[in-house]
């Protein structure tokens, strides 16, 4: 059993898909499938000039600027290697695209989240938006979502001084 949980730039299993969040989906989440498939997915990742890469990296975030050419690099230069390449589609193909397909499907709507929870976002992710997080006050005990300012999907790299004033204050408080 978990104590509590702090969920960061990754929405609860109770998101209502109106049509709205999936155009948004569809215009800005397009590269998930796209990573998830087998073979293209790590090519595309890993090989080349990698511009999903970068353009996962310099779209994803609330700043073009956030990260350095040298940061960027850093994670970059990680998915030339065949197999970190191929891990980052896998961990899309048997994760992330199935829980999606879970939760689009209410496999969790007869479910009741106890743990204290927090949902840590950044206030300028393109995808993960404060008006598609309705939906949980029905199915949670304790449950808080943060936004945080100046940072976008990669939150606990554009704050990590914020992500871990509110984790450490979650925490002590739970």
């Amino acid at each position: 059993m978990v104590a509590t949980v702090e969920s960061l730039a990754v929405p609860h299993p109770f998101v209502r898909f109106g049509s709205r969040f999936l155009r948004t989906i569809a215009r800005r989440g397009w590269f998930e499938p796209v990573i998830a498939a087998p073979v293209l997915g790590p090519r595309l990742l890993g090989r080349g000039r990698q511009r999903l890469t970068h353009h996962l990296l310099r779209g994803f975030t609330s700043d073009r600027n956030t990260w350095s050419d040298e940061d960027v690099e850093l994670f970059v230069g990680r998915l030339r290697e065949p197999a970190r390449a191929g891990a980052a589609s896998a961990l899309y193909r048997r994760f992330v695209m199935p829980e999606a397909a879970r939760i689009m499907t209410g496999a969790y709507g007869h479910s009741r989240l106890r743990a204290p929870t927090r949902v840590l976002v950044g206030a300028e992710d393109p995808i993960v938006r404060p008006e598609f997080l309705g939906g949980f006050e029905e199915h949670t005990d304790d449950f808080g979502i943060e936004f945080v300012d100046g940072a976008s999907h990669f939150v606990v790299d554009e704050r990590p001084d914020a992500v871990l004033e509110y984790v450490l204050e979650f925490f002590a408080s739970s």
